[in-house]
This record gives C-alpha cells, sequence and structure tokens, in this order.
C-alpha cells in the first residue's frame, strides 16, 4: 500500500507540473516561471507539440491516469492486486521513454533546456521504479510460499491426519510415522502448531489460496 501512497503523491505533482504548462501554453495564464527563458523556448519550439497537442496535455492525461490508478490501488479490494501496478508500469514506462525522446530533443536540437519538463521526467522516472520494485517484492512473497505448497502436499501425499500420524499401511509399503516437525527438518519448513489449525478441508482451501496466490 506504501508505493500506491508514494506513486499517488508523484503522479499528482506531475499532474499539476503539466497542469501549469498547458494552462500557459494555451494562454490562460501569462508568466511562465522558469528563470533563464528555457522554458519559454521549448514550449514555443515545434517540439511542444505532439500530433498538434501540446506536450503538456499528454503529460496531463498520463500523469491523471498514474494518479487514478494509484488510488485505485489503495482501495481495500484492489489492494492486494496486481492490476494497478501493471498499469502504472506500462504507463510510467512510456513516460520515460518519451521523456528521454524530449530530454535528447532539449539537449541536442533546442539547445535550451526547460526546468519543468526535467522535474516532470524525473517524477516519471521515480515513478516507474517504484512500481518495478513493488513487483519484484511481490514475486520475493510468492516465493517464500513455495515451501508451505511443498509442505502441504507432502502432508496429503502422507496422509497426514489432525494430529500428525500416519496411517498404518500405504499404497506402495509401511511409511514410518512422520510429524510436521520432522517434515521441517527435511528442509520443508517448520511448522507449529499446525495440527490444531490445519483440518482435512482447512489444509485442503489453504493449499488451493496458497497455490492461486503464487500463480496470480
Amino acid at each position: 500500500m506504501t508505493h500506491r501512497m508514494v506513486t499517488a503523491l508523484l503522479a499528482l505533482v506531475g499532474f499539476l507540473i503539466s497542469l501549469y504548462l498547458w494552462l500557459w501554453k494555451v494562454g490562460l495564464i501569462g508568466i511562465l516561471a522558469c528563470g533563464d527563458g528555457g522554458c519559454e523556448t521549448v514550449q514555443l519550439s515545434k517540439y511542444g507539440d505532439f500530433v498538434g497537442v501540446p506536450v503538456a496535455f499528454w503529460g496531463m492525461l498520463a500523469y491523471g491516469g498514474m494518479l487514478a490508478l494509484s488510488l485505485l490501488g489503495l482501495q481495500p479490494r484492489w489492494q492486494e492486486r496486481p492490476e494497478p501496478t501493471i498499469g502504472l508500469l506500462l504507463l510510467a514506462g512510456a513516460g520515460v521513454l518519451f521523456s528521454g525522446y524530449l530530454t535528447y530533443i532539449e539537449a541536442a536540437v533546442i539547445h535550451a533546456w526547460c526546468r519543468w519538463c526535467v522535474v516532470s521526467a524525473v517524477l516519471v522516472c521515480v515513478i516507474l521504479v517504484t512500481a518495478l520494485s513493488r513487483r519484484r517484492h511481490r514475486a520475493a512473497d510468492r516465493l517464500a510460499l513455495v515451501p508451505l505448497v511443498l509442505l502441504l502436499q507432502r502432508r496429503d501425499h502422507l496422509g497426514i491426519g489432525e494430529r500428525g500420524h500416519v496411517p498404518e499401511s500405504v499404497p506402495g509399503g509401511d511409511v514410518p510415522e512422520q510429524t510436521p516437525h520432522d517434515l521441517a527438518a527435511a528442509g520443508l519448513g517448520q511448522v507449529r502448531g499446525e495440527d490444531d489449525v490445519l483440518r482435512a478441508g482447512d489444509r485442503t482451501d489453504l493449499l488451493d489460496h496458497v497455490i492461486l496466490e503464487i500463480v496470480d
């Protein structure tokens, strides 16, 4: 949830910067605070528009989308779902590529720097890194569930009951009694007090839930 709060704040700042530049471009405000005049040079160049629309307006749309996705991800039903983060990755990735192109144009073609554009480029890069970090953390969390899945599958295969005992005979020969701690010692993870929690039906439901979390 924290990463979505961060991306929401960054996207809001980026949206306000784009709004400011767009309002100046369409003549609704008369002064563009920039310092050395580079912002006006960049905004009034032919690269200040993209397919006939001010670049700042496209920035408003992009940051507005990232803000909406971040706020959506903060809602209870979406907090654990990956879709908002994936959407952020797509929008921020496109934003980074476009910002990189504009930065090159400023340096190599226009020979002027728009400070607001540079700040916007930094913002979208940070949003992308934050979203990528979240995806890596989710992957690590799911990987950590693998030993639990293996343990539950092993318990079901051996037929371990509610008290941790194996039936006297199973297909293929006798299997010595094993407790959850025996399985943990074998490298499948340590389980404490699970006999009182993982009844037959509950264990199956938990196994299904964990598998879904991993493949999600």
